[in-house]
């Protein structure tokens, strides 16, 4: 199922978001993660990220289930891929409820778990 109207204006805003905005901070928090240079971010750094990547989406969010409202679309998949990268960042921790929940709610779907099955 396409989204068509508001729902896909909001796509088209998240991605722009996602791309402009989070995609760097991902790069700064994750690359340093994977060469064992963690302590290297700055904490400036770390709170840019955390206000690039939970403050905004958290904003998003609000009340609802999903990024565009109660429909879940692959724009969720698409944000969830980047935070939860973040979240390898030893002092990049979410405190919201917001997230966590939407954190929650996207890993109970039954695709996740057919892709992240363990051997």
């Amino acid at each position: 199922m396409n989204p068509g109207g508001e729902e896909a204006a909001k796509i088209d805003e998240i991605v722009r978001y996602v791309y402009e905005t989070l995609v760097p901070f991902v790069t700064n928090i994750v690359i340093p993660v994977f060469k064992r240079e963690a302590d290297s971010v700055s904490e400036e750094t770390v709170e840019d990220a955390k206000n690039a990547g939970y403050d905004y989406f958290e904003k998003l969010l609000g009340e609802n289930e999903y990024l565009t409202g109660a429909n879940l679309t692959w724009v969720d998949f698409l944000v969830f891929g980047l935070l939860i990268q973040m979240e390898l960042h030893p002092k990049y921790r979410s405190q919201s409820m917001i997230i966590s929940k939407w954190f929650t709610r996207i890993q109970a779907l039954p695709p996740f778990h057919l892709v992240h099955k363990g051997n």
